[in-house]
């Protein structure tokens, strides 16, 4: 599920895991699993998706339309809610598990 940085060519076991690296692991384990991964969405209302690396476009998009990962709530400039992406940000243990637990029910 993890192919390793690309620059180092190593799996940098010790580095902390961003949210779209998350991503890209549950979606290549739900494709290894024979799940379907052909949904996607439209990303760019949220905050931060501008930050998506290339690699992890598809991974987000899948992600977000399959609800395992939602963005944080917060306030924009216009007060309305908005939800932020985050998608290089580190992963918290209470994200890893909310999207585990979203992946295990979906599936």
């Amino acid at each position: 599920v993890t192919t390793g940085n690309t620059t180092t060519m190593t799996f940098n076991v010790s580095t902390p895991v961003t949210r779209q690296q998350l991503a890209s692991f549950f979606y290549r384990y739900a494709e290894y699993k024979g799940y379907d991964v052909s949904q996607t969405t439209d990303i760019s209302h949220m905050l931060n998706a501008d930050k998506v690396s290339g690699y992890a476009t598809t991974y987000i998009k899948w992600a977000v339309a399959t609800e395992l990962i939602t963005g944080s709530e917060t306030t924009g400039a216009n007060g309305a809610v908005v939800y932020d992406l985050k998608p290089q940000a580190t992963a918290t243990r209470a994200q890893l598990a909310a999207i585990l637990q979203r992946f295990c029910e979906a599936n």
